[in-house]
């Protein structure tokens, strides 16, 4: 045998024939899967069947005095600044606000008694001028910081207003549902944590502390449920599935009496939600529309240079003439602590990339919320906590590191299942789980007493979604901290740069403090801005 490095004299170039030995023919498998026989909707139906089986989530409520003691002086802030227009007087009478004992302000005693199941025994200020505006009849703009109890003030007055309606012998003549009441939201989920909240109010629940109030018959319009073929008196619907119901006839609107959008801001938008409910309300009947009551409620509105509520068009439409009432709350300097961390510029090393710098924070915060409550990473957990990410890719991995450590999270996006995300936010809500890696599904409304940290990984390019993202914590006045990631390219990209100021502004507004790196970057940037309209000035 030849060895490698013995010299071989060359016998010219070598020559490869091609041979053809046939088609190569694919392989044949014996006792192959049979996937018609096989039930692919099982795991569907087993998720849904372990939904089931879970207890409700109740929202966040004072637990100890030290919370006690917060949402007093939360409570007493929002008396003394919460601030009431009408465009049709300048004072408000004095029975548009209630008392704060229930049993002073509700004439029901069925829902004082399922309300006190729940633990809320009184109404705070917000609710105290919203319940009797609506009670009136008249239409409401409401602006209120996140987790302050805005649910509770339009499902009261509603389901007092199906009673009456009954009372006052209102019957429908239709032959498919005809609800009074249409409570719109922007996603499936806060349209299904809105009908699980009336279902409290109502008495819905095996408990025997509960009256229930069966004469109010409420259902979803979300998609993957099926819609009741009977009567409806108030209707939780997202605009996708109701848009579908109107047009296959399967739904009657003659009969509304009252129209609530919650986070109106999303829903009133055009770029959003606001060419469909602006369709809605054209499909209404004349005097329908005529007597229609609108109540709009978010934590952000878009505002004019004065600080007043810039109406869009479909607001302008929907209250037309009438005269209706502005509520506005203020949000509170300091119960929800806000955090900025400084993500340094990479460099061609592999142990310094943004996303390696990013997750070595996270598990610093995680490691010092489990330091804090005296806990470990295996549970049992005392709060909990959301990271929120711009992507779903980013979430799954995200997920998977924060797994691999042996940190109990999970995801949340859109590639979850619905009812497995329901399973998940239950899991969180009853401190099953330490957190959850979502997407923007969870930046609004969803209401878990048990979040009291939310890590914002990857900053939005709309500062309102920071400011809904952060409201997952400080519910009902409680407290908790926000922490938010700020790379390079946050700081060096125009269109985040601008949120990023927008951000400081905040900050700073809400008396947080600033970091020093971040307020030169901001001063520079507002040095440089001046400059470029002084210069735009001389020219034009």
């Amino acid at each position: 045998m030849t060895l490698p490095w013995e010299k071989v004299e060359s016998s010219g170039p070598s020559v490869v024939d091609n041979v053809v030995e046939g088609w190569i023919l694919a392989p044949r498998y014996k006792q192959t899967i049979d996937w018609s026989r096989i039930n692919e909707g099982y795991r569907r139906e087993d998720v849904r069947r372990h939904l089931g089986g879970l207890p409700g989530i109740v929202g966040a409520k004072v637990t100890n005095d030290q919370n006690a003691a917060s949402m007093k002086e939360f409570e007493d802030f929002c008396e003394e600044n919460i601030c009431v227009r009408h465009t049709d007087r300048t004072e408000t009478p004095s029975e548009w606000t209630l008392d704060r004992p229930l049993d002073l302000s509700i004439p029901d005693t069925r829902l004082i008694k399922n309300l006190n199941v729940h633990k809320v025994y009184e109404l705070n200020a917000v609710q105290r001028r919203v319940v009797p505006l609506i009670r009136e009849g008249r239409s409401v703009i409401v602006e209120a910081p996140t987790g302050i109890g805005k649910t509770y003030a339009f499902l009261i007055p509603i389901v007092e207003r199906v009673l009456a309606e009954q009372a006052a012998g209102n019957g429908r003549n239709a032959s498919k549902p005809s609800p009074y009441v249409l409570v719109l939201s922007s996603t499936g989920r806060l349209a299904t944590q809105s009908y699980n909240r009336c279902n409290l109010v109502l008495g819905m629940r095996e408990d025997d502390r509960v009256q229930p109030i069966f004469e109010v018959k409420i259902d979803r319009l979300v998609a993957d449920h099926k819609f009741t073929n009977t009567e409806c008196d108030i209707a939780f619907a997202t605009m996708g599935k109701l848009k579908q119901m109107i047009e296959d006839d399967s739904l009657c609107l003659d009969n509304l009496r009252t129209i609530i959008i919650d986070e109106a801001d999303k829903m009133v938008d055009c770029s959003s939600f606001g060419m469909d409910v602006q369709w809605l309300f054209e499909k209404l009947k004349e005097e329908v529309r005529a007597s229609l009551q609108t109540c709009f409620f978010s934590a952000t509105y878009l505002k004019q240079q004065d600080g007043e509520v810039s109406q869009t068009g479909v607001m302008l439409n929907m209250l037309a003439d009438r005269e209706y009432s502005y509520v506005h709350c203020p949000r509170k300097s300091g119960y929800i602590k806000q955090f900025v961390i400084q993500i340094p510029r990479p460099d061609f090393s592999l142990t310094n990339n943004t996303w390696l710098r990013k997750m070595i924070e996270i598990r610093k915060l995680i490691d010092a919320d489990l330091a804090e409550q005296n806990t470990r990473k295996e549970g049992p957990y005392k709060q909990t906590m959301i990271i929120f990410c711009e992507q779903v890719t980013r979430v799954a991995q995200v997920t998977m590191a924060l797994r691999q450590m042996g940190y109990n999270f999970y995801p949340m996006s859109r590639q979850v299942l619905k009812d497995q995300q329901e399973i998940y936010l239950n899991d969180l809500a009853h401190l099953r789980i330490h957190g959850v890696v979502s997407t923007n599904v969870l930046a609004r409304g969803i209401d878990v007493p048990s979040i009291k940290h939310t890590v914002v990984m990857e900053m939005s390019t709309d500062l309102d979604t920071y400011k809904h993202r952060i409201g997952r914590v400080g519910r009902d006045g409680s407290g908790g901290k926000a922490t938010v990631f700020i790379d390079s390219i946050s700081m060096t990209c125009p269109r985040t740069a601008n949120t990023v100021e927008m951000l400081v502004d905040y900050l700073m507004e809400s008396e947080e403090e600033v970091p020093e790196w971040l307020k030169k970057w901001y001063n520079e940037r507002q040095e440089m801005l001046h400059e470029y309209e002084s210069q735009s000035q001389r020219y034009f």
